[in-house]
């Protein structure tokens, strides 16, 4: 072999070194990109979960606006809204001409179980004192009747003595 093919072959070997060696450098300098790139995929996949629960959550509390609030005013925040249920109660049984008389009324439970049991008495005709016992099962507070007496008095003239369970939403503001 001559000694200008033998440069031209030291050359070449040396070419084809430094370029395999830089190749070598590209692929793993790629390789490293591409587990960045990924990262920020999974990242950006994430955000873009959240971000559609966000806004399913924020659609989803828009549309039911109206029913939280219906179901919020069937509860009595604190004891003392119970003067607003008591009012109510009063215009109704004056609404339905029976005459009413509030016996007890106390809070009862604990932090979890708050209720107001009110005790009352009221006399009227048959079916007044019945359409006023309805309206006390129905009413739009969120009231249970745990106690029912109801006698005769005198022809046509009913009294009843109802125990009512009124429970107590406490919550945090």
């Amino acid at each position: 072999m001559s000694k200008v093919t033998k440069r031209n072959f030291l050359i070449a070997l040396t070419l084809l070194l430094v370029s395999g060696a830089v190749f070598g450098y590209m692929l793993a300098y790629s390789e490293q990109q591409s587990t960045a790139l990924r990262e920020q995929l999974v990242t950006l996949e994430k955000q873009r979960i959240q971000e559609a629960s966000y806004l399913q959550m924020r659609r989803t509390l828009e549309n039911a606006s109206a029913d939280v609030s219906a179901l919020d005013d069937m509860f009595l925040k604190r004891e003392s809204d119970s003067i607003d249920f008591l009012n109510l109660i009063e215009a109704q049984a004056r609404n339905s001409d029976v005459s009413l008389t509030t016996e007890a009324l106390s809070a009862e439970g604990g932090e979890e179980d708050r209720h107001l049991l009110v005790r009352y008495s009221f006399a009227g005709a048959k079916t007044n004192v019945r359409n006023f016992i309805k309206i006390l099962e129905q009413s739009q507070y969120l009231a249970k009747i745990t106690g029912l007496d109801l006698r005769e008095q005198s022809s046509g003239s009913w009294e009843a003595e109802v125990t009512v369970r009124v429970n107590l939403f406490m919550y945090v503001e």
